[in-house]
């Protein structure tokens, strides 16, 4: 009750004169009842009633007693001696410090402990054999050991905490701003009740997690009078809170990669130093190169590959402090480096037997190991000892990497020391997170299988080596996109000593893009064997894609992305998975078939070139004066687009020595536009070889962070004119004559090319066979044309459109055997339209006579 509250005034006879109202709420009497009584019959009442009005009494309740003079007379007023503790108060105190889980310390202001529950006088203690309450520590520090001691002192003793300096200027400031700080948490140690087995550095002590609280004492009239903090031993709470932390940082951290690299460097970083002072990965060789992993039990000379370290380990690679991580992979090694007995990252090796490391993969289950002086498995594994030598680990758990019952690799965790060593808990967080990194590295590995077969399909269907032509020098440049794409070219050989210069690009990635690069080829192939202009090339090579798009059963889709290959070539970079690629996105519905290309063909008699193009860049042509331009072919659609345009074809000349640049889209701002950076390293291809252009390109296009979308490949095609002498061009009148005039000029030539006798016996009735059949069935005017490159090429052009086509003719017909004729002794024959008639071509092969060794034909 309040300070200065009357409870009855007495006169010097001691009777009542007044009863005040906190008396009659703690005797029970009303003041007519009371006064004018002495104090002594109440109080006998009091005595007489059993106990009835004593239980409103405080057993702590105080008054005070002063004279009062009122004129002559003296009177007795009896006062509340100030706030006073009830019963229960008491009680509570007294269990505060007595029996609280949580230390309570009272500090005066300068932070003296003034009372502390972490020690009590000798007559509070249990008795001697009762073993202490719950909570409480086991032993008492003395009075004098505590009592008196300043607020470091005390938790240094205690508590062992890190910086009690800082905890003191925490104290300080609540005692000034009266602001209390709640659960502050500090780290501390305490000595170990059954210290482990200690290695290298082996901990004597195990770390401690307190919640420390401080709040300012004041008195009634707000004056300070000390300070109280609160201390809770919270290690297991927040073990289990950083065990949790641990799990969703690796379930967020550890995700799908496309390396099995990045995978092992995201797990191991996750995991230190948050769980763990050092860890590494390792992985079956066999996973790392897209195999399927080994049958459980592992055999014991299965190599596995480290892929990844996080930690310190002194002296690594010679560099003091180094911290473990990814690089450049060596080569492998049967032994360790010279002057190290552990291997670095990228080493392969086996597992020795008899460690815990081989264990784990015949059981597939993680293995806390404590590691003392008197473990035997180091022996047995010298690297992995001087690891533990090295950083002075002293506790250890070994996991699998385990999915579907099959080992992936082991995952090393090692406690340094200042650390607490593992338990059974931490193990079991181990095994979750490896289970969730195996889930990720079979994720690689099966991307990475993917990404080598589309590699080597992709390698299969470029030109290797590329193809050489008789009429044309041939380049590539080719840069493979990390993000994917399905680019190729071809230069195919045609009648009449003419090439067919392809460049394509299937939209897509990966296997499917691969495949439908083998199916359009083919298509392309298969097209130019029929010697059709580009324009009309590309029309056929469109319904095909149209085709293929319809029926998606035919190309493989798949979910996965495989980045893009290369060929063999001074130009061609290495395909290796992306390095840096961001976390893959889910699956998603396989891209619809589209494909650009470009087609050229090139005929090195009349020094022209038809182009056609669909969706891709306009083709440059560098001049042999150095001058350059782009040639204006008319765009055409994508093939298997929406828009059914046509594909228009150009023909412009070459001169002998230009050379020809054709390109996918990605190359398009930098090196086939006007004003393109790179242009003028095209520009040079007038006066360099073409595989040193080729060259300069690919390494600016690498320096300077090439940023086109897609895969960059470009053809550079540089042309030559076929000698005067290798080609005899006879015009023929529409007359029965015309024939022999024909077989008589072949044969002119034919003895001047130096061809044997054979040959030109068969020669000349192709001749005979094709001016006869373009007599009968054509229309003036008729040409006849030999050419002599790689094989023996005879051409008919005559004005009529139509198609000739091979009769059966039978016994007793006089006619229709001339292309059956020609069928059987021409190696191939076809038919190829211009704008105004056609040409009727066969190909014959041969060698030179004895008398003209020098001119050989060869097929």
């Amino acid at each position: 009750m309040p300070s200065g509250d009357v409870f009855v005034l007495i006169d010097e006879g001691g009777r009542v004169v007044e009863w005040g109202r906190p008396a009659e709420e703690l005797f029970g009497w009303s003041a007519e009842q009371a006064v004018g009584r002495s104090v002594a019959s109440l109080l006998g009442e009091v005595a007489a009633d059993g106990g009835g009005r004593r239980e409103t009494f405080s057993d702590a309740a105080t008054v005070v007693v002063r004279p009062l003079l009122r004129g002559t007379d003296i009177l007795w007023q009896v006062l509340a001696a100030g706030e006073t503790l009830s019963g229960r108060d008491v009680a509570i105190l007294k269990a505060m410090f007595s029996r609280s889980p949580v230390g309570v310390h009272v500090l005066d202001e300068r932070l003296r402990v003034v009372r502390t529950s972490m020690e009590r006088p000798p007559e509070e203690r249990p008795p001697e054999g009762r073993p202490p309450e719950e909570g409480r520590p086991s032993e008492y520090p003395s009075v004098k050991g505590l009592l008196g001691e300043h607020l470091t002192e005390l938790y240094e003793r205690l508590y062992g905490l890190e910086d009690p300096e800082e905890e003191a200027a925490v104290a300080r400031g609540v005692l000034k701003s009266g602001k209390p700080v709640v659960n502050r948490l500090v780290r501390g140690t305490e000595e170990c009740d059954e210290a482990p087995a200690e290695g290298p550095g082996g901990p004597a002590r195990r770390s401690r997690t307190h919640s420390v609280s401080y709040f300012r004492l004041e008195d009634s009239r707000g004056d300070v009078l000390g300070l109280v903090a609160c201390e809770a031993d919270v290690t297991e709470r927040e073990n289990a809170r950083n065990r949790r932390d641990v799990l969703d940082v690796a379930r967020t951290q550890v995700g799908p990669r496309r390396s099995i690299r990045e995978v092992c460097e995201d797990l191991a970083e996750a995991v230190v130093p948050n769980f763990a002072g050092l860890a590494a990965v390792e992985v079956v060789e066999d996973v790392v190169r897209g195999e399927e992993p080994p049958p459980v039990p592992v055999h014991e000379n299965v190599p596995l590959r480290r892929m990844a370290v996080r930690g310190p380990i002194p002296g690594d690679q010679g560099i003091p402090g180094h911290q473990g991580g990814s690089g450049p992979e060596p080569p492998v090694a049967s032994e360790p480096p010279a002057g190290s007995a552990y291997y670095p990252v990228g080493d392969v090796r086996p597992l020795p037997t008899g460690t815990p490391f081989s264990r784990v993969l015949s059981d597939l289950r993680p293995h806390l190991v404590q590691i003392g002086e008197d473990s035997a498995w180091p022996a047995a594994d010298p690297a992995r000892a001087e690891v533990v030598r090295r950083t002075g680990a002293h506790s250890l758990i070994v996991a699998p990497l385990v999915l579907y019952g099959r080992a992936l690799g082991v995952v090393s965790f090692y406690r340094l020391p200042g650390e607490d060593p593992f338990d059974e808990e931490d193990a079991e967080v181990a095994a979750t997170v490896c289970a969730h990194a195996a889930l990720c590295v079979d994720n690689a590995g099966r991307y990475m299988r993917e990404w080598m077969v589309a590699l080597t399909v992709q390698r299969r269907l470029l030109p290797q080596p590329p193809t050489t032509q008789g009429t044309v020098d041939l380049s590539h440049l080719h840069l493979p996109d990390p993000e994917g794409g399905g680019a190729w070219f071809d230069a195919i050989a045609l009648p009449g000593a003419r090439t067919a210069l392809i460049v394509g690009e299937v939209v897509g990635r990966g296997i499917t893009a691969a495949s439908a690069v083998g199916l359009l080829r083919t298509a392309v192939h298969t097209l130019a064997a029929l010697d059709l202009r580009p324009d009309e090339l590309l029309a056929r090579l469109n319904d095909t894609a149209v085709r293929l798009a319809a029926a998606p059963q035919a190309i493989p889709t798949a979910h996965t992305t495989a980045p893009p290959v290369h060929t063999a070539s001074p130009a061609t970079h290495t395909a290796t998975p992306p390095a840096d690629s961001p976390k893959d996105e889910p699956p998603t519905a396989p891209t619809p078939l589209t494909a650009g290309c470009a087609v050229a063909i090139y005929d090195p008699v009349d020094l022209t070139c038809t182009l056609a193009r669909a969706g891709f860049p306009e083709p440059v042509v560098v001049l042999p004066d150095g001058s350059s331009e782009s040639l204006a072919v008319p765009p055409g659609p994508l093939l298997a687009g929406t828009d059914n345009a046509p594909f228009p074809a150009t023909t412009v000349s070459l001169p002998e020595g230009s050379t020809l640049a054709m390109g996918t889209a990605a190359l398009a701002d930098d090196v086939l536009a006007p004003s393109g950076p790179s242009r003028p390293l095209l520009d040079a291809a007038a006066t360099r070889a073409l595989p040193e252009v080729c060259g300069d390109l690919a390494y600016a296009l690498t320096r300077n962070g090439h940023r086109g979308t897609g895969e960059a490949l470009m053809l550079l095609a540089r042309t030559k004119a076929l000698p005067e002498d290798c080609v005899l061009t006879r015009d023929l009148p529409a007359e029965p004559e015309a024939a022999p005039i024909a077989r008589a000029a072949a044969r002119r030539q034919l003895d001047a090319w130096g061809v044997d006798e054979e040959t030109a016996f068969t020669t000349e009735l192709v001749v005979s066979e094709l001016v006869g059949n373009a007599i009968r069935y054509g229309a003036p005017p008729l040409r006849l044309r030999l050419i002599r490159e790689r094989m023996l090429t005879c051409e008919v052009s005559d004005g009529a459109a139509s198609a000739p086509h091979v009769k059966h003719a039978r016994t007793v017909d006089e006619t229709g055997r001339g292309l059956f004729i020609i069928a059987n002794l021409a190696e191939q024959w076809g038919t190829r339209f211009q704008d105004e008639g056609k040409t009727v071509w066969a190909q014959c092969t041969g060698r030179a006579s004895d008398t003209n060794p020098g001119a050989p034909l060869t097929s």
